[in-house]
């Protein structure tokens, strides 16, 4: 009887453990199904994220340069996701200000912050002809003039609006280009939360023309913390339509802005 016991003691462990080691594999597929797509990091190229440049503070007789709460808090949440999805380690994490204009612009880039703080952005967006523009603080979609805006009321931002870039990196086209930009104070946050969890999902759905696109994350702010990101637009980037095919640059030459 001991001896039976002992089997179906066994037996019972080893199908615990075919079902946990099943259920964690579904998961895990799951998950990187679409952060895969949407992703898409070139493995062999150095990572780097950029945010946009904050003001410039003394402190202690010492002036440095500092970033933007939501930009910063973006720049974290997407790193710890994707150093968690994909075990990949930020090469660099730098204000646009202190990013190197050189062959650093070749690998996989995460740019945060739009065009008004983000000399890199800006740079990036003059060789990728974006279906959308930013105006002001308004954000234009090209091929019909329609104006996403964010709300204010009562004298703050009750709703933002937030633009992401999928595309290859125009310096080096084997490398991944991610840009976040926003219109508002919380726009840059809001895109960054489309692609990672649990948004991640909605967003590879839209890549319904490839893994390039433009979308538009719209948010809500409820006492300074964003809530309800979706995705309001998409359009499909077509390499041969929408980007410039650029040189790779020579060693040690460097890349003006």
């Amino acid at each position: 009887m001991g001896w039976d016991l002992a089997i179906n003691l066994a037996a019972s462990f080893i199908a615990f453990l075919a079902g946990w080691f099943f259920r964690t594999s579904v998961k895990r597929r799951r998950e990187l199904r679409p952060a895969s797509r949407v992703w898409k990091l070139n493995p062999s190229l150095p990572t780097s994220i950029v945010t946009g440049d904050g003001p410039v503070i003394d402190v202690t007789d010492y002036m440095t340069q500092t970033v933007w709460p939501a930009e910063y808090a973006a720049a974290t949440e997407v790193s710890l996701y994707l150093a968690r999805v994909f075990g990949c380690r930020m090469d660099r994490i730098c204000t646009a200000e202190r990013f190197p204009k050189d062959k650093a612009l070749e690998g996989n880039l995460i740019v945060i912050g739009g065009p008004v703080r983000n000399e890199v952005f800006r740079a990036l967006a003059e060789r990728i002809r974006l279906p959308y523009s930013f105006s002001g603080f308004d954000l234009i979609r090209a091929d019909d003039k329609h104006t996403f805006s964010a709300r204010i009321s009562n004298g703050k931002v009750d709703r933002d609006i937030g633009l992401v870039v999928l595309a290859q990196n125009p310096f080096n086209q084997k490398a991944r280009l991610v840009m976040l930009a926003g219109c508002r104070v919380f726009g840059s946050l809001a895109a960054a939360r489309s692609v990672v969890d649990p948004l991640i999902e909605e967003t590879c759905a839209r890549l319904t023309g490839g893994d390039s696109a433009c979308l538009v994350v719209e948010v809500d702010v409820i006492d300074q913390y964003i809530a309800r990101p979706r995705v309001v637009d998409c359009i499909p980037l077509s390499r041969s339509l929408h980007m410039e095919r650029l040189d790779p640059p020579g060693s040690g030459d460097a890349l003006p802005l």
